[in-house]
């Protein structure tokens, strides 16, 4: 099957770009999401042996597989790269590079929160509904470069 299009949402900050992709009905490790300089690629891999033989009377839309490249107006650091996949959207938060810093490149899937272990104010009877149901990152802070610098310069001082 050939993969379909993403259409995405981007907007960006002075110091993150962010991106929204629709990624319906895949499951989160299923995403591949590639980051280079400047460069996005994602990636949703089809889901369910049996998508092509449900007698279909409208098939409008299907459920993967996805890619999609994005040029980015300047580069982002890779590493410090968030993604977050809830209600069929996948949603990366993308630190810009500073000034003279090394373009860096990275590729990952979505890892599965369990449902259990987070955090809530009140009681969900379903687990998926309305909540982050794959992530893979760091939280938000460090929020940049100078930020992870700084914090990493911070460590090695207290470990010697």
């Amino acid at each position: 099957m050939v993969a379909q299009s993403v259409p995405i949402r981007m907007w960006q900050t002075e110091g993150r770009i962010v991106i929204a992709a629709p990624l319906p009905g895949v499951e989160p490790d299923g995403i591949l999401v590639e980051l280079s300089g400047d460069r996005v690629i994602l990636q949703g891999e089809e889901r369910g042996p049996r998508q092509h033989g449900l007698g279909l009377v409208i098939a409008e839309w299907t459920i993967g597989p996805y890619y999609r490249e994005i040029q980015l107006s300047c580069p982002v650091a890779a590493e410090l790269a968030n993604a977050t996949y809830g209600n069929g959207v996948l949603v990366l938060n993308l630190p810009k590079l500073g000034a003279g810093a090394r373009p860096s490149q990275t590729r990952f899937r979505l890892q599965v929160h369990q449902a259990s272990s987070m955090p809530r104010i009140t009681p969900v009877r379903d687990p998926c509904r309305g909540e982050r149901i794959g992530h893979t990152g760091r939280d938000a802070r460090p929020a940049t470069p100078d930020e992870l610098k700084r914090t990493r310069e911070g460590q090695l001082r207290r470990s010697t």
